[in-house]
């Protein structure tokens, strides 16, 4: 038997204040997701598989690498994130159930930019490689034995380098919701 879990997600995503993405104010930025989950029941209360989350922010703020040849734009970019990683899910008789993901992480920032030919191109600003970790909570209200609703809240941290060997660390925090198979 297995289990495929899709979600919708909402969270703030927490930049490292010494190596930013944005140039906002704010170190929190607020934005949207999702989150795919999907491997083995290995009992009623156990399941072992993988956890593919994602993260967006669109801003008009994204801070340029010092070494980026672009000009400044007030054109939208975003600053995205991505968690991917094996999950372990202990579901209780009630459909509480708690997760813990560990695996990769990923932070970058990109702008849309104009170039020589006047055709308008996403360029990736900045972007770093890492670990990250996540730990959730939620509830699983079963319909029926092929079919579930989810809710859960979740959290982790982030540790990765950028192109110029700089740290870059970050944490995401949230709210999802979606079906399960």
């Amino acid at each position: 038997p297995m289990y495929v879990n899709l979600m919708l997600a909402a969270g703030g995503f927490g930049e490292d204040g010494d190596n930013r993405l944005t140039t906002r104010d704010s170190k929190l930025l607020e934005g949207f997701g999702g989150l795919f989950s999907i491997g083995a029941v290995l009992g009623p209360h156990h399941r072992l598989g993988a956890r593919m989350q994602s993260f967006v922010r669109p801003t008009k703020k994204v801070a340029l690498d010092p070494s980026s040849t672009a000009a400044p734009t007030d054109k939208w970019g975003a600053v995205s994130f991505a968690h991917l990683g094996p999950e372990y899910l202990y579901t209780s008789d009630l459909g509480i159930y708690g997760g813990a993901s560990a695996g990769l992480g990923f932070a970058m920032s990109g702008r849309d930019v104009e170039d020589s030919d006047s055709d308008s191109n996403d360029h990736l600003e900045k972007a770093s490689a890492g670990i990250s970790g996540m730990l959730s909570l939620g509830y699983e209200w079963r319909a029926s034995k092929w079919f579930a609703m989810n809710a859960e809240i979740f959290g982790g941290l982030y540790h990765g380098v950028d192109d110029n060997e700089i740290s870059m660390n970050g944490g995401l925090f949230g709210l999802a919701m979606g079906v399960g198979f």
